[in-house]
């Protein structure tokens, strides 16, 4: 009778403090934003690196100045991610001539900003001022 009375309680024990939500989707959960947190995205850079490129290219040739300034601003951006300052600041120089040629003025903008935040990064604080 004792183990039948220990089984009992300690079933009821168990089952309240179990969770409300069904297992398999707390598990999901969990996992889901442990892998968000800890997990980062691997790019294969190089691969990024070239299809700006390839888009510079294909940009010249078509005459998509907008394309052609993004992806020089995308290699500004590639570049200081990697670190590579003086790179990032003569690709973001590059972004802004094709911008300022063309009058797109938005993506004129964003650009500036970049590349104050870059020359900053440099330690040229009197550059950066706009």
């Amino acid at each position: 009778m004792k183990p039948l009375l220990l089984f009992a309680v300690l079933a009821c024990v168990s089952q309240s403090s179990s969770p409300q939500t069904p297992s398999h989707k707390q598990e999901d959960t969990l996992k889901s934003s442990y892998l968000n947190e800890k997990i980062e995205k691997v790019e294969d850079t190089p691969l990024v690196y070239n299809n700006f490129k390839k888009t510079i290219q294909l940009s010249i040739k078509n005459k998509d100045y907008k394309s052609l300034g993004e992806a020089y601003v995308g290699l500004a951006k590639w570049h200081e991610d990697k670190t590579a300052l003086h790179s990032s600041i003569i690709y973001s120089q590059k972004g802004i001539d094709v911008f300022q040629k063309h009058n797109l003025l938005k993506p004129l903008t964003n650009t500036y900003l970049l590349f104050s935040t870059i020359i900053n990064g440099v330690g040229n604080y009197e550059k950066s001022k706009i």
